[in-house]
């Protein structure tokens, strides 16, 4: 049987949330849409794979810094947010030039693989 690679989310809030962490634990890339009356609902705040302005959480852990502003342009390699977990820290950098569209990010906050930390434009 083939590998289900990739997974289109049309659903709403837990449901929607449910499913891509379980694509997630599995290894399938999730892809979300969402009516605009949804736009603040939790389950937009999960990355979008097929997004390239989304950055997420690369692991589960603790927001420890977050190192940039709504606005703010950043080179590539410049630190976005570090995360803590089990007492080793890992730092979300920068993979190219880029200006931060909205930080989501907040320290001290619990974050799993995927969660939406920013937004970014080229």
């Amino acid at each position: 049987m083939k590998k289900i690679r990739s997974l289109l989310v049309a659903n709403r809030s837990e449901i929607a949330i449910r499913v891509m962490r379980a694509a997630s634990e599995l290894g399938t890339r999730t892809v979300g849409i969402y009516a605009n009356e949804d736009r603040f609902a939790l389950h937009r705040f999960k990355v979008d794979e097929s997004n390239s302005t989304h950055i997420g959480a690369p692991m589960p852990g603790t927001i420890v810094t977050v190192s940039v502003k709504t606005g703010q342009k950043v080179k590539r390699g410049d630190p976005l947010v570090s995360i803590e977990a089990m007492k080793m820290e890992s730092v979300v950098r920068a993979e190219h030039d880029m200006t931060i569209a909205e930080v989501f990010a907040k320290k001290d906050q619990l974050v799993n693989p995927k969660d939406l930390l920013l937004t970014v434009t080229d």
